[in-house]
């Protein structure tokens, strides 16, 4: 069977107790708790020993006590008679004359674990008591678990049930091979336990048994048993059992299942020890509990241990103290490595620090080369893209209206001595304007570079002066607004389209300025049709072919209306580019 564990019990504790008698097969389980000065049955149950190996742990849950009812033909029992002067009021002097006798009477039958004796039935008319001696000759048996068990004999059991209430009580154990008998009448109690066979023939031996005891105890003769039951009991017993416990049923099939668990589970529970002794048998001897130093004393008798605690002893003095200089050494070394671990790291921080101080000194300013650059690109100039290469060169990749602004470009770049050496690498005319590569070598990354105040704006760098919006759109521009002109203005940096061809200026320049938009991505480019096409000058022309050509890039969500017409508007577009460009002048 499964083992059960129990925490924080007492042996000593009155909780619940559990009675279990195990029958051919069958587990009878019958759980007594204490309740308002009483007893109470809060379970009951009938299983097979499959079965018990998962229901018992859940039964036994809370209980501080099991008794067991040992097997019924490994059982022996008499009875002896108590006189009981002077001690009838004392029990603990009655309960030890109850073990001398049970010494007496079976001293050499089992071992002292396995004997008890306790009073039963009613006193006698002189006042003495009957005593019951129980043994238990059969081998030990496996512990259901942890919690505190105890083993009460069958015939015990019985005692329990009938509690002197009538002339006799009987089990008859049929899946156990015997029968247990009490019979009492007014001179004496006989008490017996006979093995049987096997089945329904012990019924007709439990009879028989019962006729000679009856004879032996002097009582009256005995009637027949009533057929197929296993515990019979006087009405009078049964009576006091349901008035003694709660719980307890009155059918005659749970009594004769549940009868000798629950007269075990009483047994624990009787405040008396002359009569829980009976319920007080082991399995195996029990443990004497010594204290440390009684152990130690004992254990050192035993010559080999006595040799081994002594070579352990000369090996701890020999060896303690190379074990203490083994760790002051291992200890030490541990901080050595430390130490120099961070010697180690300071030595490397310090490298790292004169890295960063001479990458400091050689390192370029980039946000100023930004700056520079931007200063001295003529107006027309755009740089796509700018690769630098710490300490070697830098590469810039842009376009321009002409190649004379590639070419004042790089001569600029040189003439400000922040920059060494220009050198174009590559220059293509495509689309109306030149795309260039150039490789710059930096000379003075941190020379100044002066601001020319020129009158001419093609050499002019004072962009305070002279805003980049006057620069592109003329007189009247600025930063936040473009000036209206005779002909279209168009921003050079992707604005919308001012005024319409053909048209004239009216007002004042501040009056006819239109706030500048954002990007081209932003708005989606009109349609147009053919005679407008027809219209467009060559700049027009290269701006709108442009602007449909790349906004569904820009824009991959575009639905597909748009995308379509936008699609078929800018090859008609640039093909009047290619004809504005094949003709002389570039004139519509």
């Amino acid at each position: 069977m499964s083992r059960l564990t129990s925490q924080g019990r007492s042996k000593e504790a009155r909780g619940a107790v559990a009675g279990v008698h195990e029958s051919g097969d069958s587990v009878c389980v019958v759980v007594l708790s204490p309740q308002d000065g009483a007893h109470s049955v809060s379970q009951s149950r009938t299983m097979t020993r499959s079965e018990a190996e998962s229901v018992l742990p859940g039964l036994l849950s809370g209980v501080t006590r099991v008794v067991r009812v040992t097997p019924l033909r490994e059982t022996i029992c008499r009875v002896t008679t108590l006189p009981l002067a002077g001690t009838a009021d004392n029990d603990d002097q009655t309960a030890g004359a109850v073990s001398l006798l049970g010494e007496a009477e079976l001293p050499a039958v089992a071992p002292a674990h396995r004997r008890g004796s306790g009073v039963v039935g009613l006193p006698m008319a002189d006042g003495a008591r009957h005593v019951l001696v129980t043994a238990w000759t059969g081998a030990a048996r496996d512990p259901l678990g942890d919690i505190d068990e105890v083993w009460a004999t069958p015939v015990a059991a019985l005692a329990a049930l009938w509690a002197g209430k009538g002339e006799q009580a009987v089990y008859v154990g049929e899946r156990e091979g015997g029968v247990a008998v009490l019979v009492q009448s007014p001179s004496r109690l006989v008490a017996r336990v006979v093995p049987t066979e096997v089945g329904p023939a012990a019924g007709e031996e439990a009879e028989q048994v019962l006729r000679e005891t009856c004879a032996a105890a002097e009582a009256e003769e005995p009637g027949r048993l009533p057929g197929g039951r296993a515990l019979v009991l006087s009405d009078a017993a049964r009576a006091g059992l349901r008035a003694k416990v709660r719980g307890v049923r009155d059918e005659v099939a749970w009594m004769d299942a549940h009868g000798l668990a629950l007269g075990a589970a009483l047994l624990a529970l009787e405040p008396r020890r002359s009569v829980s002794a009976l319920a007080a048998l082991r399995s195996v001897p029990p443990r004497e509990k010594l204290s440390i130093p009684a152990r130690i004393g004992t254990a050192l008798t035993n010559p080999r241990t006595a040799w081994l605690t002594a070579g352990a002893a000369v090996v701890l003095l020999l060896g303690a103290p190379i074990a203490l200089a083994a760790g002051r050494a291992a200890i030490l070394g541990a901080r050595v490595r430390e130490i120099e671990s961070r010697v180690g790291g300071q030595k490397e921080l310090e490298d790292r620090a004169a890295l960063y101080q001479q990458l400091e000194g050689s390192r370029w300013p980039l946000t100023k080369l930004l700056n520079d650059l931007s200063t001295l690109a003529p107006v027309g100039v755009t740089v796509s893209s700018m690769r630098v290469n710490a300490g070697q060169d830098v590469n810039l990749r842009g376009t321009a209206k002409s190649q004379e602004l590639v070419t004042r470009f790089g001569a600029a770049l040189v003439d400000s001595k922040v920059f060494s050496k220009s050198t174009i690498n590559r220059t293509e005319f495509k689309d109306g304007g030149v795309d260039f590569d150039m490789t710059l070598q930096v000379g003075q990354p941190f020379a100044r570079v002066p601001v020319s105040k020129d009158p001419d704006a093609a050499k002019n760098t004072d962009y305070a002066a002279l805003p980049l919006a006057r620069r592109l759109y003329g007189e009247g521009a600025s930063n936040d607004s473009v000036a209206s002109a005779d002909r279209p203005s168009r921003s050079r940096r992707g604005g919308a389209t001012s005024g319409s061809p053909g048209g004239s200026a009216s007002g004042s320049p501040t009056a006819a300025a239109t706030e500048r938009r954002p990007s081209p991505s932003e708005v989606v480019p009109p349609p147009v049709s053919d005679a407008d096409i027809a219209k467009m000058d060559r700049a027009t022309a290269m701006s709108e072919w442009v602007k449909r050509k790349t906004y569904p890039q820009k824009n991959p969500k575009l639905d597909a209306v748009t995308k379509q017409r936008l699609e078929e508007e800018w090859p008609k577009i640039k093909a009047r580019f290619d004809q504005l460009k094949s003709t002389e002048g570039g004139g519509s």
